[in-house]
């Protein structure tokens, strides 16, 4: 999950309703510029609107370890 937030007062307030819990850890990432700051508005909008909703679709995993030519092990 992503949010958008301000820093005030040396404070980080969330411009979203979140469903967070009280003292729960959370990882805050600051972009260095304008430029993260872009990345970051789009990997947003896309996480929260529907246009990759498709890749869900089980008819859409066309695709299965019998088609790699090469299976690496982790």
């Amino acid at each position: 999950m992503t949010i958008k937030g301000i820093i005030k007062d040396g404070l980080i307030h969330p411009l979203e309703k979140t469903e967070l819990k009280n003292n729960q850890e959370v990882l805050i990432y600051l972009p260095n510029d304008e430029s993260d700051m872009i990345h970051q508005e789009l990997y947003h909008q896309a996480s929260k609107g529907k246009s990759f909703d498709f890749l869900n679709d089980p008819e859409e995993d066309i695709y299965s370890e019998h088609d790699l030519k090469v299976k690496y092990n982790n």
